[in-house]
């Protein structure tokens, strides 16, 4: 191994450095809940070279923290009344690395663990047992669970402002430098090669009530899997306003899906797994500024083909995306020779990375999970070394709104200058709306009877206020 070692080191001693070097500290286990493993997993990452740190911070609806306006985890490794995620920044701060919120988005609960005991939990409050109001998608055949795991339906307003009130407490409360969103999609289907859930009530009502549509439409019906993608884009815009409007410097950004071969074009993305069963558009939210950092989970085996090449294609076509875009290296499924491989892709192609995860740095961490002593240090010589991940940009000229009443999702939304119109987009679940990448200087707000002129303010998210 020492060997091994010394040859990769040489290897990349003539490497750049990299502007991300990020780790993905999971909740499942040990790593930052008590204040031992957080200043034990900040030496570590100090070890590996590392600058940015993805705790995760929201696991399944509750939070590693005190001060947000998500549940507390009942989690019994946490110690009563301790503050993980305060602690974590406090230590990480003071070595120099930032730490990012991972927030899980669409898990609720799983079956087989202890349930919350918490009334406000989102199963408890908005489970099974609320029917008519709740939170959980379905699938085509009426099932509100994959496996162990029960989800949350993306299109329902109670879900959306769930996360966007706690996303907003998050970033207020702590001295946070990123928020990360993690399966900020609809569930992996099973059985057909088709987006099959999102049958939530609810939502169901509004897809009919927004496009006319009197059936229940099929997993494979165009126009339902547009209008469901269409609720994953304005949730994650929503997000981004809200974070942004109170931490113009945090980082905002996702852990993204990269099934199966890479596409080579915008327009060919349409056709990857990624898009279509699952309801990602990622190019999009880059695109179009409200993503601002794109971490893909390009979770790919370096010593099995064609993974090998599907890990490169994914790199390629990622850094011809819109922002900064990073490469998520499964380092669970690799032995150093395909860490350093992948790592050496990302780097060539001129972007960052990030390992996953702390518990299970290696292939044979991962099948053996003995308690991990060389591996990190196996990974200092292995990774290039660097500089401080930089600060996040200011949000582009942005605007945000709400229509009030009942009933206001899907309403078209316009902005006119000079009397041409510069932007358009649909309110969401709550009546939210939100523009990106706008003219600074005087607009017109059109929506419904409503005419509002409003002077944007450059490089900040403006408050139309409530319509």
């Amino acid at each position: 191994m020492k060997r091994i070692v010394l040859l990769l080191s040489a290897l990349l001693s003539t490497a750049a450095a990299a502007p991300l070097r990020g780790l993905w500290v999971d909740a499942f286990g040990p790593g930052f809940k008590t204040e031992t493993e957080i200043r034990k997993l900040v030496q570590d990452a100090r070890t590996m070279g590392l600058n940015t740190l993805f705790p995760q911070v929201v696991r399944r609806a509750d939070c590693y923290c005190l001060k947000s306006t998500f549940p507390v985890t009942e989690d019994p490794a946490m110690p009563r009344g301790f503050d993980p995620l305060d602690v974590l920044i406090r230590e990480a701060h003071k070595a120099g690395m930032q730490v990012h919120a991972w927030v899980i988005i669409h898990g609720m609960t799983n079956s087989e663990v202890t349930p919350p005991q918490n009334p406000l939990h989102p199963i408890n409050a908005h489970g099974l047992d609320e029917f008519a109001d709740t939170w959980l998608t379905f699938n085509n055949a009426g099932e509100a669970y994959t496996g162990r795991d029960y989800y949350f339906d993306l299109a329902h307003p109670g879900v959306v402002k769930f996360f966007a009130d706690g996303l907003r407490s998050l970033a207020q409360n702590y001295e946070l430098d990123g928020i990360m969103l993690d399966r900020i999609r609809y569930p992996d289907p099973v059985k057909i090669s088709a987006p099959i859930w999102g049958y939530n009530p609810y939502s169901l009502s509004r897809y009919f009530r927004e496009t006319g549509a009197t059936s229940v439409p099929i997993p494979q019906d165009r126009k339902w899997s547009d209008w469901r993608r269409e609720q994953v884009s304005l949730l994650v815009k929503h997000l981004f306003l809200e974070v942004k409007s109170v931490k113009p410097r945090a980082w905002f950004s996702a852990a993204t899906i990269t099934y199966g071969a890479a596409p080579k074009t915008t327009e060919e993305f349409k056709t990857t797994r990624t898009y279509g069963e699952v309801l990602q558009n990622w190019p999009q939210w880059l695109r179009e500024g409200y993503l601002e950092l794109n971490v893909m989970m390009n979770y790919k085996r370096q010593s099995k083909a064609p993974q090998d090449q599907w890990y490169a294609g994914w790199v390629d076509f990622a850094a011809k995306q819109a922002g900064v875009n990073a490469s998520g290296i499964a380092w669970y499924l690799n032995d150093f020779a395909g860490i350093q491989a992948q790592t050496q892709k990302a780097l060539e192609a001129g972007m960052g990375w990030a390992g996953y995860s702390y518990r299970f740095p290696t292939l044979g961490n991962y099948m053996s999970n003995p308690v991990v002593t060389t591996e990190y240090e196996g990974l200092k010589n292995l990774l290039p070394a660097g500089e401080a991940f930089d600060v996040a940009p200011l949000p582009s000229t942005s605007l945000k709104g709400r229509l009030k009443g009942k009933e206001t999702s899907g309403v078209a939304v316009e902005l006119w200058k000079s009397g041409r119109l510069v932007a358009r987009t649909v309110t969401d679940a709550t009546g939210y709306f939100g523009f990106t990448q706008l003219p600074s200087g005087k607009v017109e707000l059109r929506v419904l009877k409503t005419r509002k002129t409003i002077t944007l303010q450059n490089n900040r998210v403006n408050d139309a206020g409530l319509l």
